[in-house]
Formats: C-alpha cells, structure tokens, sequence
C-alpha cells in the first residue's frame, strides 16, 4: 500500500489509485459487503472557518486520526481497525473515507458518532486555536421540523405571490397612468 495512504503517480504523472482502492475496500470484501451497499464506507468532511490559520498537512492528519479513534473505527492501537483515507483538496479542509469493515471482517460498528465527532473537534479547536462550534451537549437550539420547514415554506410561497400580484397590479396601474399623461399632454 502507498507510504501515508498517497497514491501513486505513473510516468505519465497521473496519479493512480487502484492500489489504495484495492486496499481500501479487501476488508469490505472479506466481511461481505456488497458494492452497492448504502452504508459501505462513512464520509466525513473535517473543515476550518475562513479565518482560522492554514493548517498543514500533518495537523489534518492528526486531526483524522483522531475523529478516527473517537469513533471508534480506528482506535489507536487497533491494527484490525476499519482502513481509511484523509484527502485534503483545499487548505481549509479533508475528506476521511473509512471502510465500513474492520480489517479481521468484521463489519463496523458506530454507536452516537456524532457525539463523539463533536467532541473531536472541540479538542482540535483548542489544541490548534481554531475557532470554537456549538457544543455536542445538546443545547444548542433545536431544528426545525419537517412540517415546520414546509409550513415556513408556504408562507414564503404565499408571501411571493402576494408580492408577484402587486407588482403585476404596480405595472398595469403604471401603464394606464402613462397612457392618460401622454392623452393629457
């Protein structure tokens, strides 16, 4: 397998990833996971604000394996851990693709990872200055539900409506006003 998950460059210089897929998805194989399964790999998106330092690449990746671990899909020390990626395309974040196999084949399990992420993320935060989220203790302010989104959805859609009738209304009065002025003139 590729040193730190890179993938090869052939001679053209196009990179080659069929060596990091193949070794991406042997454990997903051996537990019997088929490729067309919804929940095959977990993607998770790591990101920064826009006025948080650059971070590097080592920084990213230690910030991974660290989601990592808390979730529980790669604790450290746990050579039959789930494999995963961290691919960082920008400078303000990374992808982490991680097999939903352990590598002994059995399959993954997650239990509140969202918890867990959260809590990750405010340990990167203090640990690099980044600017502080909401905390995953549950009281930050509640969603909207589904029929309260539709709800506020119609609202705004009968709100547009009433506005598109009176600027219909604006633009015929306008028309008869400028045909009387130019009959006046």
């Amino acid at each position: 397998m590729p040193a730190r998950g890179r993938a090869r460059t052939r001679g053209s210089g196009a990179r080659d990833f069929r060596e990091l897929i193949a070794a991406l998805d042997a454990p997903l194989e051996l537990a019997g996971i088929a490729k067309d399964h919804p929940r095959r790999v977990a993607h998770i998106i790591l990101s920064n604000h826009a006025d948080d330092p650059v971070l590097t690449d080592e920084q990213w990746g230690e910030i991974a394996a660290d989601m990592m671990h808390r979730t529980g899909l790669a604790p450290r020390g746990d050579d039959a851990a789930v494999r995963w990626v961290a691919v960082r395309h920008a400078d303000d974040h990374v992808h982490v693709v991680a097999t939903m196999a352990r590598q002994d084949g059995k399959r993954a399990a997650t239990h509140n990872e969202f918890y867990r992420l959260r809590e990750g993320a405010h340990a990167a935060e203090k640990k690099y200055g980044l600017r502080s989220t909401a905390p995953a203790d549950r009281t930050a302010g509640t969603r909207a539900t589904r029929a309260e989104q539709q709800n506020n959805g119609h609202e705004l859609a009968a709100v547009i409506s009433s506005a598109l009738i009176l600027i219909a209304a604006l633009g015929a009065w306008l028309a008869v006003r400028s045909r009387q002025q130019r009959r006046s003139a």
